[in-house]
């Protein structure tokens, strides 16, 4: 993809693996991993347990809260703070929820007006 080569799965007719996740794009080899370790059962895909007498801002899970970044002077550094942030709030890193929240947070907070480094 994007001019470049890609490492794509076959399955025994020859035909490429797609994701439906992903709007069809080719498998990665971390969604096979993945996807083979969830039917096996031992991915551990993590606990959420809301706590007893709280609630979320907003009522959503927390992903559309607003993130405070204050401090960061970098990208990178925001980026630390906005993953370790959504991480707190129970979304599981790399599922469509979580880059969506990390997408708002970008934005709300003008990430991509600092410096890289």
């Amino acid at each position: 993809g994007k001019g470049g080569k890609q490492l794509v799965f076959k399955d025994s007719n020859g035909a490429i693996l797609r994701n439906q996740e992903t709007h069809l794009d080719p498998f990665t080899a971390k969604d096979l991993i993945a996807k083979g370790l969830k039917t096996m059962g031992v991915l551990d895909e993590g606990r959420q347990i809301p706590g007893g007498g709280t609630h979320t801002p907003g009522g959503d899970g927390g992903a559309k809260g607003s993130i405070d970044i204050t401090g960061a002077k970098t990208r990178m550094q925001a980026n630390e703070m906005i993953t370790e942030s959504l991480l707190a709030q129970g979304l599981v890193n790399g599922s469509k929820e979580f880059q969506e929240a990390m997408d708002k947070a970008w934005q709300d907070n003008n990430v991509a007006s600092l410096p890289l480094q």
